[in-house]
């Protein structure tokens, strides 16, 4: 029976926010609505960023499950997931959360792979092979998908499905997924006649997916958006912040936008043309860990590189209890140490340590290794640069799994890991290199993650930023 193995999903030895008091959100008179689904037995909602569409997915599920169904809940990273283990370990009977299965799309993929692997009527070499292949990608370098894509395609080609089918699906998140995985998952995952929730903001499309006609986020549910309007998360100058950012740079179209939190005050600061963001971060974190002793701050950007530097500093502090989803330096040169080792070992007396580290070095910070893929050449060390980002890759993944901490105050994490989380204070690393299609939906989700206090560290004077602040204030 699926149900007996559901409760590895649910295990959670860590607190997503340890400090907040474990309380029941009481739904407002618009989120109830949700609730009442139609007869197809499908809902679609969009919200902007602390709309409360996480905790609105999990009365959903809970819901579902007093009724003695099963129920999916589906997200696209590890610490999004984490956070929902938590929530729901912490507020739902223990009967309620025996019925409540939370995976990512992709780990759901992977268990849809191995229990064909096991069926005497599937090709198993293919599966198995499939299945090696998915595994990799985990800790693959850029992020592709063509493992996933190709499981897919095996999964529908296969003439038996997975038994891995539950009474109500509910997707959060949902701009982040692919139109072609939410018809594998309601083809794969999702009884004939279960519930079908989905969750999104596409203010939040870190991925560039392609938008509907509307420009709202693709799915496979037919007809309008249900919307969210008001905004618990934060108020007062930080939420006018946000809400100038989602128009004006975004281009949103909410005219009934409401920032409800009941903080007393809140602040954003934008500090501008820093020479040294990481020193400057880890100095306003110090100030905030003594002056808001119960608060957690979060340090976020989209450069890995910095993050690094700054989680190498805080590390060395006794004080600060951190959590992070990078690597520090030292764990760095652990990694590049043992490969170097290795390669002594394995390849030859004619190693050139030196050639090596400045192709390391080079791969770090300015993606010489994508470059030289794109012209079709291979770095002198290709083999070990490859296995050394391998590496890096795998405990990147482990901290992810851990993250965050019940036992930490300070988080040091990339924007796409901070998504659905919040803290009472944030320090943004704008970096304006990390540019590309979706530049403007990482700075938003960097921004919202604020629930009292907003600093954003710039190296140069940012205009959309600044007007964005004039406007809130």
């Amino acid at each position: 029976m699926i149900i007996n193995c559901m409760t590895r999903f649910i295990a959670c030895t860590h607190s997503a926010e340890p400090r907040e008091p474990i309380v029941e959100h009481r739904l407002s008179r618009r989120q109830q609505e949700v609730l009442e689904l139609p007869a197809s037995r499908r809902r679609k909602c969009r919200g902007p960023a602390g709309s409360g569409k996480t905790h609105l997915a999990i009365e959903v599920a809970k819901r579902e499950a007093l009724a003695g169904r099963e129920v999916l809940i589906l997200v696209h990273n590890i610490t999004m997931r984490n956070r929902y283990r938590d929530l729901i370990s912490r507020s739902a009977p223990t009967f309620e959360r025996r019925l409540i299965a939370v995976a990512t799309f992709h780990s759901m993929v992977g268990d849809a792979l191995r229990t064909l692997k096991e069926s005497e009527r599937q090709d198993r070499a293919t599966a198995e092979s499939l299945l090696r292949s998915y595994s990799h990608q985990a800790n693959q370098i850029g992020g592709d998908d063509t493992a996933t894509e190709s499981a897919i395609d095996f999964l529908r080609s296969a003439p038996q499905e997975p038994a891995l089918q539950y009474d109500a699906v509910v997707i959060d998140e949902a701009q982040d997924f692919k139109a072609n995985w939410m018809e594998a998952i309601e083809h794969f995952f999702k009884r004939e006649a279960g519930a079908y929730y989905v969750f999104a903001d596409e203010a939040q499309n870190v991925f560039s997916r392609p938008a509907d006609k509307e420009g709202r986020s693709s799915t496979n549910v037919a007809g309008q958006w249900f919307h969210l309007p008001a905004v618990f998360r934060h108020c007062g100058v930080l939420g006018e912040f946000c809400r100038q950012y989602r128009q004006l740079i975004l281009n949103t179209d909410e005219e009934d936008y409401q920032n409800t939190a009941d903080f007393e005050a809140t602040e954003v600061q934008i500090m501008q043309n820093c020479s040294d963001l990481e020193s400057e971060s880890v100095s306003i974190v110090r100030d905030l860990y003594t002056k808001f002793p119960d608060d957690t701050i979060a340090i976020v950007g989209s450069a890995v590189g910095l993050l690094v530097k700054v989680a190498s500093i805080i590390s060395n502090d006794p004080r600060i209890r951190m959590a992070r989803t990078v690597e520090t330096e030292n764990e760095r040169k652990w990694i590049l140490e043992n490969v170097i080792k290795d390669a002594r070992e394995d390849v030859d007396e004619a190693f050139d340590k030196a050639r090596f580290l400045s192709e390391i070095q080079s791969y770090l910070t300015g993606g010489e290794r994508e470059r030289r893929i794109q012209e079709g050449k291979q770095m002198s060390n290709e083999a070990l640069v490859y296995k050394y980002e391998l590496q890096r890759r795998k405990l990147q993944r482990s901290f992810k799994n851990a993250f965050p901490s019940p036992f930490a105050r300070v988080w040091v994490a990339t924007i796409h890991s901070m998504k659905g989380l919040q803290a009472d204070h944030v320090i943004f690393l704008h970096d304006e290199q990390q540019t590309g299609e979706a530049y403007h939906e990482l700075v938003y989700t960097a921004i919202t993650r604020a629930k009292k206090t907003l600093t954003i560290l710039d190296t140069k004077e940012t205009e959309m930023l600044s007007e964005a602040l004039a406007r809130a204030s």
